[in-house]
C-alpha cells in the first residue's frame, strides 16, 4: 500500500519535497540513536500520510478533476488528512469492512459515545452492512449512512479451496486473543467462550440421529503476540478431533457453503454474513455479570448458556 502512494508521491513532488523528507528521515536518526524503533515507525506513519496527502492535492490541484477519496474504519482514530477536509468537486467515503463497531463495556462502565464525533464531518457517506449498524451510527450523530450488504474483503469463491465434510457441519468463528488481552477479548473470556460453544455442540450431537462435525475457523494467523494459553487449547481440541481446525486463510463464502449453521463469538463479522446467506446463525457467549453483553444483536440472538445453544443446534439442524 504504501508503495503505490510513494509512486503517486514521487511523480507529484519536486526534487525540493524529496530531500526534506529524507533530510527529516535522518535528522530523527541522529538525534534518537538509543530508541530508534519506535520513533522510526512513527516516522514512517507520518510521511505516508504526508505522501497520501501530497498525491491528493496534486491530483486536486487539476483542471476539473473529481475525485472519489475512500477509506475505511483502520482509520477510525486516525484518519489520512485529506478525509479531515471537505474540498470542492471530491466525494469522502468510509467503507466499514465490519460490524463490529460498538464495543463491549463493563456494567461498571458509562460510555454513550465510542464512535469520533469527527467522523460525522470528516466523511461525506458512510457504507455500512445493514439497517442496524445505521442506527447505532445515528445515536452517535451519523446520519450520512447508506446500507451496502456485507462489505467483507474477500472474493466470493476460492476454486482452489475445497472444503468437505461427510457429517453436517457446524463453524465456530472465534475471536484469537492477545497477549496482553485488552478489554472483553481476554484469553480467559475466550477461553471459556470457546469450550462452552464446543460443549454445546457436542450435546446437540448427541441427541442428533447424524453426528454434528465442528470446524473452528480463526479470525487470524496465529503469531508471537498471540495468546500461548488459548493456541493451546485449539491444538489439544485439534489433536484429540474434537474440532476440525481450518486455515485462517479459508475462504468465508466456502466455509458457510460447508455449514449447516454458524456460530460466532460476539461482535464478529461473520455472524451477519450467514445471515446474508440464509443459514442459521446466532452469537454466543458465556454468562458473565462483568461485561454489558446485550440479548441481541443485529437482529440475531445472543445465547448465554451451553443447554440453550444445544437445543438452538438441535432446532435448527434437525430435519
Amino acid at each position: 500500500m504504501t508503495m503505490t502512494y510513494l509512486g503517486l508521491f514521487l511523480r507529484s513532488c519536486s526534487i525540493s519535497d524529496l530531500i526534506m523528507v529524507i533530510g527529516q528521515i535522518k535528522s530523527i536518526f541522529r538525534r534518537n540513536q538509543g530508541h530508534l524503533r519506535p520513533i522510526f515507525v512513527n516516522c514512517l506513519l507520518q510521511i505516508e500520510e504526508r505522501l497520501i496527502d501530497a498525491s491528493v492535492n496534486s491530483l486536486l490541484c487539476k483542471p476539473n478533476s473529481q475525485l472519489q477519496l475512500v477509506t475505511t474504519q483502520t482509520h477510525i482514530h486516525r484518519r489520512p488528512s485529506y478525509m479531515k477536509e471537505k474540498r470542492n468537486r471530491c466525494q469522502r467515503y468510509m467503507i466499514w469492512y465490519s460490524t463490529n463497531s460498538v464495543p463491549i463495556l463493563k456494567q461498571s462502565e458509562n460510555q454513550t459515545r465510542y464512535l469520533p464525533k469527527e467522523l460525522s464531518t470528516d466523511c461525506d457517506h458512510h457504507f455500512v452492512w445493514d439497517q442496524y449498524q445505521a442506527e447505532e451510527f445515528a445515536h452517535q450523530g451519523i446520519f450520512k449512512t447508506e446500507v451496502k450488504g456485507s462489505m467483507i474483503f474477500v472474493p466470493r469463491s476460492r476454486q482452489e479451496v475445497r472444503l468437505q465434510s461427510e457429517h453436517k457441519s457446524v463453524v465456530i468463528f472465534d475471536v484469537t486473543p492477545f497477549r496482553p488481552s485488552i478489554g472483553y477479548y481476554s484469553g480467559e473470556t475466550c477461553e471459556a467462550n470457546l469450550r462452552m460453544i464446543i460443549e454445546a455442540c457436542e450435546e446437540a450431537s448427541a441427541l442428533l440421529d447424524d453426528p454434528i462435525s465442528i470446524l473452528l475457523k480463526p479470525k487470524r494467523k496465529y503469531s508471537n503476540r498471540s495468546d500461548a494459553d488459548y493456541i493451546t487449547l485449539v491444538k489439544e481440541l485439534s489433536k484429540s478431533y474434537r474440532v476440525r481446525l481450518l486455515s485462517p486463510k479459508a475462504n468465508l463464502y466456502d466455509v458457510m457453503n460447508l455449514s449447516s449453521a454458524v456460530i460466532s463469538v460476539p461482535f464478529t463479522s461473520p455472524a451477519i454474513l450467514a445471515r446474508e446467506a440464509k443459514l442459521p446463525s446466532v452469537f454466543a457467549a458465556i454468562e458473565d455479570a462483568e461485561w454489558l453483553i446485550p440479548k441481541e444483536h443485529h437482529g440475531l440472538p445472543v445465547i448465554r448458556n451451553q443447554r440453550a445453544l444445544a437445543n438452538w443446534l438441535v432446532d435448527e439442524i434437525d430435519d
